[in-house]
């Protein structure tokens, strides 16, 4: 006999407090992310959950779907636009700057003051 899987019941009551990611329902059912993801996929399939966004990556890699209770059309995860991408790599190239600044100026606290709060 399988055992009960107690982890579909408790994501989807989850989900009937909002919308989450992957992570948010990770911490919120304290489970492991591979089991989390596994019934997220069965709940997919059998059309309890959906996918309603994608929220944007904290670092590098993709974007990571937000899902939803209840039947409805998956969105689906689009391309970045140049926009996009160029505002990305200016945050990157701003943020690489004043880093290589502080450290020019390590020692001297006003310097590494000014760094951070000059373009």
């Amino acid at each position: 006999m399988a055992p009960v899987n107690n982890t579909r019941p408790a994501i989807l009551a989850a989900l009937a407090n909002g919308d989450m990611t992957l992570a948010e329902l990770c911490e919120e059912l304290e489970a492991v992310e591979s089991t989390v993801q596994y019934n997220l996929r069965h709940l997919l399939e059998s059309g309890q959950i959906h996918i309603c966004g994608w929220g944007l990556p904290r670092r590098q890699g993709l974007r990571h779907p937000i899902y939803r209770l209840g039947e409805g059309r998956n969105r689906s995860m689009g391309r970045q636009t140049l926009k996009e991408r160029n505002a990305r790599q200016c945050r990157s190239k701003r943020r690489r700057m004043m880093l290589d600044s502080m450290v020019q100026q390590k020692g001297n606290p006003f310097a590494s003051l000014i760094a951070q709060v000059a373009p």
